[in-house]
């Protein structure tokens, strides 16, 4: 089993973080040909600047030994967000 340890790295520089939704990690075996995935956990929401773990579970024949190359590609949504209704939102919330 492989645990993959994630943090969102929206920049800071943004006023409003934005979480990063359906995170899931690609794993590709194909240097592990003995290795077969068998069960993958996603994070279904990632807060900015907060840590979350994925977990990829493989299995082997038995007598193989563990050994093997994986690489890994993280893959998220992010939401699109319109300025220009938030600000005018939040700017007639302050007049009234």
């Amino acid at each position: 089993m492989l645990q993959i340890s994630q943090n969102n790295p929206t920049p800071s520089s943004l006023k409003l973080f934005f979480p990063l939704l359906q995170v899931i990690v690609n794993v590709d075996a194909s240097e592990a040909d003995e290795f077969t995935e068998v069960f993958s956990k996603p994070i279904r929401s990632l807060p900015y600047d907060s840590p979350g773990q994925t977990f990829v579970a493989f299995e082997k024949p038995e007598g193989v030994s563990a050994v093997g190359k994986f690489s890994n590609i993280m893959k998220f949504i992010v939401k699109e967000v319109s300025f220009s209704l938030f600000f005018g939102s939040f700017l007639v919330f302050l007049l009234s």
